[in-house]
């Protein structure tokens, strides 16, 4: 049986576009479509010493991470990542893939439509096992010619009827942190790739929200299961020089988004790069011409990073601001599924909302901070502090007092635009402390 979450961890019905309607990146952070550039917001360290592993999962079939795409090699760009997070932590990868990639090229034979599928279905398997992932998942949808539509994937892929699928997965495999493409209809973004993100942000809330999909609970005995992060891999912005510290020198087109980076210049247990390791694993997509790519440079220095946007949370975590302790190659994890050092108790939920996503200068704007203990632990002399972007008006400061062990507290708080405010994004940010304890959210 599956790890399961009670259902206060349940969420509002998920549209199939994937969005909720908050101030923030789409519910982590509260971005104001009008406001101010946002303002230095509290740092809270991160620290690879106090997250040793991952704890382990009652059940073989559970996961720790999931990464959903739309073909087979979508996952490609990040196994060095999920390779690392495995061999570093003992976190679990699954791969989710919505089509078999009938529709594409084949560059080492004449197979197409199913029989190709079968073939990319193989060099799939057999590259995500080089990153240590056995678990792969394919929703047997219908790989067609290339299109930037993601309204026409929509309608070949019957979406609410592939969002049960995914969600039925979720359920199933209980993953805490879940991953998935770029969402936007940026140009030449494939609309299938556009579709698999948006699918698993609707499932990012569906999952947890016993009415979505109840024939699953009532019949199958599953049960509601809220994911804790939700990542993305576009993350816009100017690269910045490779290397150890290539995490700290992305500049983000917009600074109130929360993106990590990744070295994937650090070193396996059998002395390659994770670089090295991720170009191996990318060869065996050999039917898509990929069989020739070119040795990554020997030399760390040279290497760069994977880039990843969080655009929810529910948990705790380290504000993606590019700094060196955000740039950790645990602290996308932390919160959800390892403690950092002086942080708060894992399974303690944190989350910043809002049902307004407009925002007029001069205009007010009512926040919900949601606060939850973990299962066996009380919070005690929680406090709240709220940091505002410069020429913003609100509360400081929210007293909670003490939140006893799987006790859920929401406290709401208005905070008002200046009247001068220019059209843009602005953060919000709440630092939570308890007995010596720090966690954030945004």
């Amino acid at each position: 049986m599956s790890r399961h979450r009670p259902a206060r961890d349940a969420c509002p019905p998920a549209d199939l576009a994937g969005t909720r309607r908050r101030v923030g990146l789409t519910g982590a952070a509260a971005v104001l479509a009008l406001g101010l550039t946002a303002a230095p917001l509290p740092f809270v360290a991160a620290s690879t010493s106090d997250v040793a592993s991952v704890p382990p999962r009652a059940n073989a079939a559970d996961l720790d991470i999931l990464y959903v795409g739309a073909h087979p090699d979508d996952e490609a760009s990040r196994l060095s990542m999920f390779g690392e997070w495995k061999e570093r932590y003992g976190a679990k990868t699954g791969v989710v893939t919505i089509t078999r990639g009938e529709g594409g090229g084949n560059a080492v034979g004449p197979e197409e439509g199913p029989a190709l599928g079968l073939i990319r279905e193989r060099e799939e398997r057999a590259a995500v096992g080089t990153a240590d992932i056995t678990s792969v998942y394919n929703l047997d949808k219908v790989d067609f010619y290339y299109s930037v539509s993601a309204p026409l994937h929509q309608e070949a892929w019957k979406q609410h009827e592939t969002l049960g699928r995914l969600v039925r997965i979720i359920r199933e495999t209980t993953p805490d942190v879940v991953m998935t493409m770029n969402p936007a209809p940026s140009p030449g973004n494939h609309g299938g790739h556009q579709d698999a993100a948006l699918l698993l942000i609707a499932a990012y809330y569906a999952a947890g929200d016993p009415s979505m999909f109840p024939a699953q609970i009532r019949r199958e005995g599953l049960e509601p299961f809220a994911p804790k992060k939700l990542f993305t891999t576009q993350a816009r912005g100017q690269l910045g020089a490779p290397g150890a510290n290539c995490g700290t020198t992305f500049t983000p087109t917009n600074p109130a988004d929360d993106i990590y980076g990744v070295w994937s210049g650090r070193r396996a247990e059998n002395g390659k790069t994770w670089a090295q390791i991720e170009r191996e694993a990318q060869r065996r997509y050999a039917s898509q011409g990929w069989s020739g790519f070119p040795d990554v440079n020997a030399d760390p220095a040279q290497l760069t990073c994977d880039y990843m946007t969080q655009i929810d949370s529910r948990v705790p975590f380290v504000r993606g601001d590019l700094t060196a302790g955000a740039a950790a190659s645990s602290t996308m994890l932390e919160g959800a599924l390892l403690r950092s050092i002086d942080g708060l108790p894992l399974g303690t939920g944190l989350d910043l909302s809002t049902d307004d996503f407009e925002l007029t200068p001069g205009a007010a704007s009512s926040l919900r901070v949601t606060l939850t203990a973990p299962e066996d632990a009380s919070l005690s002399g929680v406090r709240l502090k709220v940091a505002l972007p410069t020429g913003w008006s609100g509360p400081s400061r929210l007293r909670v007092g003490r939140v006893t062990a799987g006790e859920t507290v929401t406290k709401s708080l208005s905070v008002i635009a200046p009247s001068s405010a220019q059209p843009g994004r602005s953060l919000v940010g709440v630092t939570l402390r308890s007995s010596g304890r720090t966690g954030f959210t945004d």
